[in-house]
């Protein structure tokens, strides 16, 4: 398409419109090749454009002048009809990098309206116009000097903007495609000051991207920035030490061998992992925040089956507990354990909470009572979710049943919570940052 200019056009000395309007027009104009030229008039000025254009041959050069008269120190209507103006030639074909704004002339509403047009879609290149001045402080015929500047740095803290808005919104991958990467080569273009940053940023948004992704493994190896390495705005968003202490716990998996320890380890998990279902259902992915809140109610049952000696994965078929909980389950018709290997059993979540109940473990009439509970979590629904093995979503998207839904296992996870309340209040802070 080739390149385009959009200039604004004042009134400029009425006294030597040809000095102080006319000729730093067609100055701009002659420096360059240009496959469209558009003229930005207001009203009073739509006669100093026609007559340039009719002087140049008119060709490429198009007039567009504000609607109405009277609006040229309007700096809204500026920038609607001069965003307008720069959005019909990319429709046109014009690549952003193609265009060149000239604020030069006009009034200072319409220079600083085609700056934020310019700006709001990213061109890379402005001009202006400026040379020795007079006691008016008009520049003096003959003295002209062209410039041009880039809106780099603005540009670049508006991305960084976006970023940040992003992570608020847990977008955390959308929030890395955004912001560019110091280690590449193209890092040079950006503003000096902001590179400094880049590093910290990105750094802060792998953390979260991978915390936020369950692998607690790789934000232990990404590890988060100190809080005063980013800017002002940002600091809100990374987590303090209690928080990364949190990340790290979970990246710990101990073996299963270790009872005890798995017991204590699947605790906090249910916590991130409900924390991590709210901010999928606040992102409205419904079905994976299903999924995970059924596997948190599974972990409750899991983590109290460790405390009591028994893996749910290796479920020992000669257990007395096991022998009469399989017996009820004949008598009843329901679902036998699951065969493991080496000859051990496994235990889903309902199987689990009734092997608790016949523990005699308090929770357990809850735990099986739960997830028919308004139907949100029946196996059936889980089951047949498009994420398991059906074809269709199953997730609601009612705001109250899922309120309801997780007030009910945030208060089942406290009930399980081996320590003190405040205890467990913090460890629940720690899990829905950057939730809240």
């Amino acid at each position: 398409m080739g390149k385009a200019l959009l200039l604004t056009v004042g009134t400029g000395n009425l006294e030597d419109v040809e000095g102080s309007l006319l000729r730093p027009l067609r100055k701009s104009i002659e420096s360059g090749e240009w496959a469209r030229i558009v003229l930005l008039p207001s009203s009073r000025t739509l006669g100093w454009s026609e007559r340039l254009a009719e002087e140049m041959g008119g060709g490429s050069l198009e007039i567009r002048p504000l609607p109405e008269a009277d609006l040229e120190n309007d700096a809204d209507a500026c920038f609607r009809h001069f965003e307008a103006e720069i959005e019909r030639l990319r429709r046109d074909g014009f690549a952003q990098q193609d265009i060149v704004v000239d604020f030069t002339r006009g009034t200072k509403a319409m220079s600083a309206a085609l700056v934020l047009a310019a700006v709001a879609h990213d061109l890379p290149r402005l001009r202006y116009i400026t040379g020795k001045r007079d006691s008016r402080g008009m520049v003096t015929g003959g003295t002209e000097e062209l410039r041009e500047t880039s809106p780099a740095h603005a540009l670049a803290v508006r991305r960084l903007e976006a970023a940040r808005s992003l992570v608020g919104g847990y977008s955390f991958g959308a929030a890395l495609a955004i912001l560019p990467d110091p280690d590449s080569p193209f890092s040079a273009l950006q503003p000096a000051l902001l590179r400094h940053d880049l590093a910290a940023l990105r750094r802060l948004v792998r953390f979260l991207a991978a915390w936020d992704s369950l692998n607690y493994r790789e934000a232990r190896e990404i590890g988060c920035p100190d809080p005063g390495e980013l800017p002002a705005a940002w600091q809100s968003l990374c987590p303090n030490r209690q928080t990364v202490a949190w990340v790290r716990r979970l990246a710990a998996r101990p073996s299963a061998e270790d009872h005890g320890a798995m017991a204590a380890w699947l605790r906090p998990l249910a916590l991130d992992l409900l924390a991590n279902a709210q901010r999928r259902r606040q992102l409205r992915h419904f079905e994976d925040a299903l999924v995970r809140s059924y596997r948190v109610l599974e972990l409750i049952g899991q983590a109290r089956l460790f405390d009591r000696g028994i893996d749910s994965e290796r479920v020992p078929p000669d257990h007395e507990a096991v022998v009469r909980t399989r017996q009820r389950l004949r008598k009843s018709g329901s679902a036998d354990f699951g065969q493991g290997r080496e000859g051990k059993l496994t235990a889903g979540r309902e199987t689990a909470a009734r092997l608790l109940k016949e523990l005699g473990d308090p929770l357990a009439r809850e735990l099986l009572s739960f997830a028919n509970r308004g139907g949100t979590l029946k196996t059936r629904n889980r089951n047949l979710s498009i994420l398991n093995h059906g074809f269709e979503a199953r997730a609601p998207s009612d705001a109250a049943e899922w309120d309801e839904l997780f007030d009910g296992l945030w208060t089942l996870l406290e009930k399980d919570w081996p320590g003190e309340a405040a205890a467990f209040a913090a460890a629940r802070a720690q899990a829905r940052f950057p939730c809240g």
